[in-house]
């Protein structure tokens, strides 16, 4: 899973024909700790998708261009559209993210 700590980064990151999952995380987000590992398992299981792992502590405009109020912050682009979830979720809430 990419890390992304500028938004020079994220934008570059964002230059892909891949779809794109994000975890918007901060260090001290126990959560966000959790998922990662089941997060790089579904990267090995979706090569279609491209992840990403931004600490908005260094992207604060992030916070505000996407409504960020609590991490982990999840967000996946799709042909249709942006889908975004907030708070802790499970393998198959994410599958779905990534398959709908």
């Amino acid at each position: 899973m990419q890390q992304i700590t500028s938004y020079g980064e994220w934008l570059e990151a964002l230059e892909t024909e891949l779809q794109v999952f994000v975890m918007f995380s901060q260090p001290t987000c126990v959560p966000c700790r959790k998922m990662t590992g089941m997060l790089e398992m579904l990267e090995e299981e979706h090569p279609e998708t491209k992840f990403l792992k931004v600490d908005i502590t260094h992207i604060p405009d992030l916070i505000e261009e996407f409504g960020i109020q609590t991490t982990p912050f999840l967000l996946v682009t799709k042909e249709k559209g942006i889908v975004t979830a907030a708070g802790l979720k499970g393998r198959d809430y994410i599958k779905n993210m990534l398959t709908s």
